[in-house]
């Protein structure tokens, strides 16, 4: 498992200079291959992909859907940093930059930046950057064939809870372990509670929630886990990024067992 001992905090957590800066210098260290998917306004949306590949099962982390839950990119930053696990793990480490300059939930025209990418009989629609990953959905569907996690913050809560998305009919273990990570820290959401964006928490997991998002898109393409975590923005944002670090760390290890 992975240990911090000095994590890295920004001073300022929507610098999105820094946070591009620090992610091209960490792909170069860790010997991952940079790619700029798309842009937004003068801002990339970055994909580290591994140079080499193996037979270990392909995991995809995302952070950043929403600019002001950024303690998930830095969260990945500093897993980036720090953390051991990278073989065939690939990173979208900051999906709304202009959203996380701005501090604010959407990005480009307020667009809601995490829908319209599957179920079309919700007649919803994709946001520029939920455009982008579309045009590179192929890539991305195969470079988290085996399990993609996506670190998000609650505002609005002051637990910790979880969005899966399985098959089966109840939270697999992999779910339950990620849950227990950030339980840990932060409690967990109780029976019955209502989420601001929707569903309804069982056992601190929100499970098969149909909402168009990407994680329910990468779900119903057929990868096994698909996994929203979502650290209260009430807590510690030290607090936040060490428990989200551990909670890619968790994932990556049971994901690729």
């Amino acid at each position: 498992m992975t240990m911090i001992k000095n994590i890295f905090v920004p001073d300022n957590p929507n610098d999105i200079e820094l946070a591009i800066s620090m992610v091209k210098k960490l792909a170069a260290l860790r010997g991952l291959a940079y790619q700029e998917l798309g842009m937004i306004d003068s801002y990339p949306i970055m994909l580290l992909t591994p140079q080499t590949t193996s037979t270990v099962k392909k995991i995809l982390v995302a952070a950043g859907f929403h600019g002001n839950e950024y303690a998930g990119v830095w969260g990945l930053i500093n897993y980036l940093q720090y953390g051991s696990r990278f073989e065939n793990v690939s990173f979208l480490p900051i999906m709304s930059p202009l959203a996380l300059k701005e501090n604010r939930r959407y990005g480009k025209d307020s667009k809601i930046s995490n829908q319209g990418f599957c179920h079309p009989e919700m007649n919803l629609l994709p946001s520029d950057e939920g455009k982008i990953l579309i045009r590179h959905s192929e890539l991305l569907l195969s470079l988290g064939k085996d399990g993609f996690i996506s670190l998000h913050e609650a505002p609005e809560k002051e637990m910790f809870y979880i969005y899966a998305f399985e098959e089966g009919d109840r939270p697999s273990s992999v779910a339950q372990e990620l849950l227990k990570v950030g339980a840990k820290e932060f409690g967990s959401a109780d029976d019955g509670t209502t989420m601001q964006y929707g569903g309804t928490a069982k056992d601190g997991i929100i499970f098969n929630f149909h909402d168009s998002s990407f994680e329910d898109f990468m779900f119903e393409n057929g990868v096994p886990h698909s996994i929203v975590t979502e650290t209260p923005t009430s807590g510690n944002l030290e607090k936040r990024i060490k428990t989200i670090v551990e909670i890619v760390d968790t994932f990556i290890h049971l994901g690729q067992a």
